[in-house]
């Protein structure tokens, strides 16, 4: 006869698996859960360290280009975990029909005229030239030098220097207009109008230009500034449009209107030369051998009043781009500087891009911007 002590109801033994498959279950799921978190954890920190290590590889870069000339370009990429790339010229814009001797200055996607989040140089190609991330701002007061040579490595001069003769320059354009009424960045935006005045007097000019370098020749400085031009005309004046080179509000105006081919062009290298009677045009300054380290200053020397305000309210910057044709680019009045950052993670390589610029020339619109 069996101990009746000794029996237990059959359910026992199924609470007993079911409380054990709880704790199973309970424990592989805090598991999981501890052992995604320490993934998730570890990804951070792998982020981060390739974060620091983009960082690092633009400190290094700012370290090689401290002393270089403008337009200077290098990379290193010797580093399995800290690379960059520095890019100083003007450079082709790759949206649209574009030649090979084709430049523009701000180069594509960096330039001031809209946010740095609205601009991603990685990233190109994704905006045509008129976009205001091609253009560079500059305000009331300020002013921009931009240089119309570049460091070359190949060049025989001492200083390595390239000249626009030994870029082969043919022509620039500078373009100038308003920013977007409307606070955005597309080009066919309603863009503000200067008030530009019926009178001489009153259609002001608004910036003053001038192209300065040094005459080897005769170890000095040389400059070429605008010509004011004009002609009497019932009690005031009017320029003298075929000697005349200012650059004033109605102009400002009336290149917003061009054909595309000279959209918002205000001064070319087809502009006449007042500097000196054996140069016809601005060109022929440029492609002077004895002249090096060529720049074109601007700066706006008048307020930016909107046209038909009684408050005289202002325009508040314009944009500014340089059209160049070439063989070889001038350089740009900044560095690009891109840091690439790599670290090995247990879930794989993990990637961090950088972008800064640092002006090259003094600009002071020049400022450093992230992106990644």
């Amino acid at each position: 006869m069996l101990n009746k002590n000794l029996q237990k109801p059959a359910y026992s033994l199924i609470y007993a698996l079911v409380i054990t498959t709880i704790i199973m279950i309970v424990a592989t799921t805090a598991v999981q859960t501890t052992l995604g978190k320490l993934t998730y954890y570890n990804d951070v920190l792998s982020g981060v360290y390739a974060k620091y290590s983009a960082e690092s590889a633009i400190d290094n870069a700012l370290l090689a280009i401290k002393d270089a000339e403008a337009g200077y370009e290098t990379s290193d990429t010797s580093s399995a975990t800290s690379q960059y790339t520095v890019v100083s010229r003007a450079q082709h814009n790759v949206v649209g029909a574009v030649t090979s001797t084709e430049f523009y200055t701000p180069i594509p996607m960096t330039g001031t005229a809209a946010p740095s989040d609205e601009c991603n140089y990685l990233a190109a190609d994704d905006e045509d030239v008129d976009h205001a991330c091609n253009w560079n701002k500059i305000l009331y007061g300020d002013s921009v030098t931009i240089p119309l040579y570049s460091y070359d490595p190949l060049s025989s001069d001492t200083n390595h220097l390239s000249n626009p003769d030994e870029l082969n320059l043919t022509e620039w354009n500078l373009k100038v207009r308003t920013p977007c009424s409307d606070g955005t960045y597309e080009d066919g935006c309603d863009r503000y109008e200067l008030d530009e005045g019926s009178t001489y007097e009153e259609d002001g000019s608004i910036i003053l230009w001038q192209l300065i370098g040094e005459d080897i020749d005769v170890n000095t400085v040389v400059s070429e500034v605008p010509s004011d031009d004009a002609t009497p005309s019932r009690g005031s004046y009017i320029r003298t449009t075929t000697t005349n080179t200012e650059i004033y509000e109605s102009l400002i105006n009336d290149a917003q209107d061009y054909s595309s081919a000279t959209k918002y062009n205000v001064l070319t290298t087809a502009s006449p030369s007042t500097s000196d009677p054996d140069d016809t045009d601005l060109l022929e300054i440029c492609n002077d051998s004895s002249i090096e380290k060529l720049y074109l200053q601007l700066s706006i020397v008048n307020p930016l009043i909107i046209y038909g305000s009684t408050t005289d309210e202002s325009v508040p910057y314009l944009e500014w781009q340089l059209e160049s044709s070439a063989t070889s680019a001038f350089a740009d009045n900044k560095a690009v500087v891109i840091g690439e950052g790599y670290y090995i993670g247990q879930s794989g390589t993990f990637y961090y891009p950088s972008v800064v610029t640092r002006t090259t020339v003094g600009e002071r619109t020049a400022t450093y911007t992230i992106s990644n």
